[in-house]
């Protein structure tokens, strides 16, 4: 009678790993798709939006709302993972404190190297632009949920070496 509960509680834990690299997987395709788009004016890959809508689709579904569930589903975690989360979450506190500030840092530097220029260059444009409080808003929380992503599998990787 134990035997079925302990089964579902192993598959529940690796589940959580395997949508962990999902996860991973979705940011990397998100990633590259905002760096195309940003440095080379390439949008979803060259695709029409009808080839694109259900990639992006599953990208946002695994970059966005699943990081957030399994952040907070500790149910889903068994020790090691917890471990991990626990890990990834003081690590992401340090990027909080010190990401903005090394940014803002950067973006002065690069003003004044490029000699206080009016019109910022493109590849430095995405940090200076206006942009609306909501956008802001859904940037900053897009770019927290990534990193998370990122340390957890970079630690969980690292613990493999």
């Amino acid at each position: 009678m134990s035997e079925k509960p302990r089964k579902t509680r192993e598959f529940r834990y690796r589940l959580y790993f395997w949508l962990m690299d999902a996860c991973l997987v979705g940011v990397a395709i998100g990633s590259l798709d905002a760096i195309l788009e940003s440095g080379f004016g390439i949008r979803q890959f060259g695709l029409t939006d009808a080839q694109a809508l259900p990639i992006a689709f599953i990208v946002n579904l695994f970059s966005f709302f699943v990081p957030v569930f399994l952040m907070i589903a500790k149910f889903m975690r068994d020790e090691y993972a917890e471990q991990l989360w626990r890990r990834s979450v003081v690590i992401l506190a340090y990027v909080t404190a010190i990401l903005p500030l090394a940014l803002l840092l950067f973006e002065a530097a690069a003003f004044f190297a490029l000699g206080q220029p009016e019109k910022a260059p493109s590849w430095l444009r995405w940090w200076v632009d206006d942009i609306s409080l909501r956008l802001a808003v859904l940037k900053i929380w897009q770019s927290y949920i990534l990193i998370f992503v990122a340390i957890f599998q970079f630690l969980r990787w690292r613990d493999t070496k």
